[in-house]
């Protein structure tokens, strides 16, 4: 076995919240005044000044599992803030998972008692300069259940991997917070932690919370990082034991959830973080999502070397359906989507040509139905016209067609369209779902329940005027604020109206996108 890195003992200073709990069921701080301020005020500013840089994700697929760096606030604040700030607001139950640098000789008592082990300690608290968090009751379960679980309390004294997080997580979560703190070994057993963690995850009020250290044992801090994130994201155990990475343990584990759970790794982008931070240290952070379209088999499927073409190109398919983050299905057939731009495009050939319209195509539930959408029209990649209806009045195949000509013909801020122009163009229609009112308290309420590229916008601005932009223009838009404002703006409404829920009201919805781009 290649030797450990021998970190120095961070020291514990003075503490400033009160103790409710008799002092020897507290684990208190060792890192306050060295990885992060000590003082309560001082914390409390840098915390929620990271956090309010943090997006909340879509709700359509929430965090399951976050990783985050486990270090000084000075260059990891930003990156911790951004990965704690994506967990649900219906998580209370944490599990941090964190690495054990041993800090003394290896063969000194500690080193010898963590040897293979998850240590919980035998605790009712942490204490941190912003109050105390008491443990779940079940950390004392797991603690009990033997095995590989075990109660090294010299271990939790010198750690600070779990302590740093803390603070994130009592300003994101608030005063329900409980925790299942684990540090493991460089040797602790993935397998039986994640046993002993799959059924806790069952539950929507738990999450995982992984404090990394991507050191290499040779102690490289940049040349694994990249490589790491690929493991992390395809949840490659192999790609992930050939980092020989220092303090992997707690990424072993994640991976192996990740494999077990059907989670999907994302990078969150932590291009805020203090310049020069990544050249000292490999501060990222990445959120787990539920992954029930199984993309990253549908990815490896599609990249695989198939005799049969019709086989590749389903595959392919299938990625790209299964990557959109609301998709539940399709909800028109592949021959329906084809029947229906034909229909579009003939529709609008025919009115160039003076002949007459062809008849709607009503031969399934779906054509038939009542249900809002748009047609838009791009001319060379550029707009050309869009026009639609939220709400279904008629037949699909009955809507689509009165939309193209309505696209081609009459939207007001383009000419009508010409039969030279015909050749030219590309259709896309969007099926919509029927909307729903959206309750908000104030515009950070509203931005923070609004879900980029799943949400299609309709605002209503005091019963007089109205705007919409479908989901796909968070793509163009992908600012909250700004594709609020642009809305407002569209509808000749003031730009600061959507902040206000006496003035406006919201209904959001979701839209079934196709076009002739993508047959």
């Amino acid at each position: 076995m290649k030797p450990r890195h021998l970190l120095p003992v961070l020291w514990a200073v003075p503490v400033l919240a009160l103790p409710l709990h008799a002092a020897d069921v507290l684990r208190r701080p060792v890192a306050g005044g060295v990885l992060y301020p000590a003082d309560s005020q001082t914390l409390l500013q840098a915390v929620d000044a990271a956090l309010a840089r943090s997006d909340a994700g879509s709700a359509a697929s929430p965090a399951r599992g976050i990783l985050v760096p486990a270090g000084a606030y000075a260059v990891c604040a930003d990156t911790i803030g951004r990965g704690i700030g994506r967990i649900p607001t219906a998580c209370t139950r944490i599990i941090v998972l964190g690495p054990w640098h041993p800090t003394e000789h290896p063969l000194s008592e500690d080193v010898r008692d963590m040897r293979g082990r998850a240590s919980i300690p035998a605790k009712e608290a942490y204490l941190t300069p912003l109050g105390e968090i008491p443990l779940a009751p079940v950390a004392a379960e797991l603690r009990e259940r033997g095995g590989c679980f075990a109660a090294v309390e010299a271990a939790h004294l010198r750690e600070s991997a779990v302590e740093v997080l803390l603070p994130f997580l009592q300003r994101k979560v608030g005063a329900d917070l409980s925790i299942v703190p684990v540090i493991l070994d460089h040797e602790a057993p993935p397998v039986e932690v994640a046993d002993a963690l799959m059924p806790l995850l069952d539950s929507p009020e738990t999450i995982l919370v992984v404090a990394a250290d991507l050191a290499s044992r040779q102690g490289a801090v940049s040349a694994p990082l990249e490589a790491c994130v690929r493991a992390l994201e395809s949840a490659d155990r192999n790609a992930l034991e050939s980092q020989d990475l220092f303090a992997a343990a707690p990424l072993r584990v994640l991976v192996e959830l990740a494999v077990r759970r059907n989670w999907r790794g994302k990078r969150i982008d932590t291009a805020a973080d203090t310049p020069g931070a990544r050249a000292s240290l490999p501060a990222i952070a990445m959120v787990f999502l539920d992954d029930p379209n199984r993309v990253a088999l549908l990815h490896a499927a599609a990249e695989a070397e198939w005799k049969d073409p019709g086989t590749a190109a389903a595959f392919r398919d299938a990625g790209r359906a299964a990557a959109r983050v609301n998709f539940q299905g399709d909800l028109l057939n592949a021959m329906e989507q084809d029947l229906l731009l034909q229909l579009a495009r003939n529709t609008i050939a025919a009115k160039l040509s003076g002949a007459g319209k062809p008849p709607p195509p009503l031969y399934s539930d779906t054509l038939a139905a009542a249900l809002g959408c748009f047609v838009t029209i791009q001319l060379d990649g550029k707009l050309r016209g869009c026009i639609g209806t939220l709400w279904g009045t008629q037949p699909l195949a009955t809507a689509v067609q009165a939309n193209a000509l309505s696209a081609a013909f009459e939207d007001k801020r383009f000419a009508p369209l010409t039969i030279e122009e015909l050749p030219r163009i590309t259709i896309e229609i969007s099926v919509l779902t029927q909307p729903v009112r959206l309750d908000f308290q104030d515009g950070a309420d509203l931005m923070a329940k609004l879900q980029p590229e799943v949400h299609g916008v309709v605002l209503t601005y005091r019963k007089e005027k109205r705007s919409t932009y479908l989901p796909q223009v968070w793509k163009q838009i992908p600012d909250k604020a700004k594709f609020l404002a642009n809305l407002c703006h569209k509808g000749g409404i003031p730009l600061d109206a959507w902040q206000d829920p006496t003035q406006s009201s919201i209904e959001i919805y979701e839209a079934f996108t196709f076009s002739e781009d993508s047959r």
